[in-house]
């Protein structure tokens, strides 16, 4: 396409034209599967632009989370961020003819796992009676052999090697689990000279 410019000036016609290229670029473009919060730990995840035109462009990405970033495509890491901070990204088209697109932006938090510890001798006896599982962080579910509920029942279990778990899941979703061992086992020995 031209661009013309016709003056007339003392009687002389005068016209001066400009080669020039309409390009385009999409106008609406949205971010996809971009969630606001990930789990610390959690693998990276696929995210797409959608709307992007023309194809065969370039994209600006910025986030200290983001990597494999493409045109219209990247990934966002939670193991690249720290659990607890929120990191800005920033995304940008450029179109082959160098027309750039609206910058689409969002914040994304990398929230810390929740605390799965909790308190377990290496052995307890048979006999003993129930034993109170108390984890660090409440909320979650105690399983294995003998656990009703947050307690360990020895005699239920029977003799052996155990693993006791504890699986919690936090108001963010997020998820951490710890398996522990113990053995329970049958007391042995006498007492003399009472």
């Amino acid at each position: 396409d031209s661009l013309y410019f016709s003056y007339s000036h003392l009687g002389v016609f005068y016209q001066i034209g400009q080669a020039f290229h309409i390009d385009s670029v999409g106008t609406q473009i949205t971010l996809r599967n971009l969630e606001d919060d990930y789990c610390e730990g959690e693998a990276r995840k696929y995210i797409s632009v959608e709307g992007v035109y023309p194809l065969g462009g370039t994209a600006d990405w910025t986030g200290d989370i983001m990597s494999d970033m493409r045109a219209a495509s990247a990934y966002v890491d939670p193991l690249l961020g720290i659990p607890g901070s929120t990191y800005p990204i920033t995304y940008r088209y450029r179109s082959p003819a160098g027309c750039y697109s609206k910058t689409l932006s969002a914040n994304v938090r990398i929230n810390p796992l929740p605390d799965p510890s909790f308190a377990l001798d290496s052995t307890y006896n048979i006999d003993g009676g129930a034993v109170d599982l108390v984890p660090v962080q409440e909320g979650g579910v105690f399983s294995g052999n003998g656990v009703s509920g947050d307690k360990l029942f020895p005699d239920i279990a029977g003799l052996g090697q155990y693993e006791i778990r504890y699986t919690i899941t936090d108001t963010s979703k997020c998820t951490a689990s710890l398996g522990k061992k113990t053995v329970i086992r049958k007391a042995q020995g006498e007492f003399t000279g009472i």
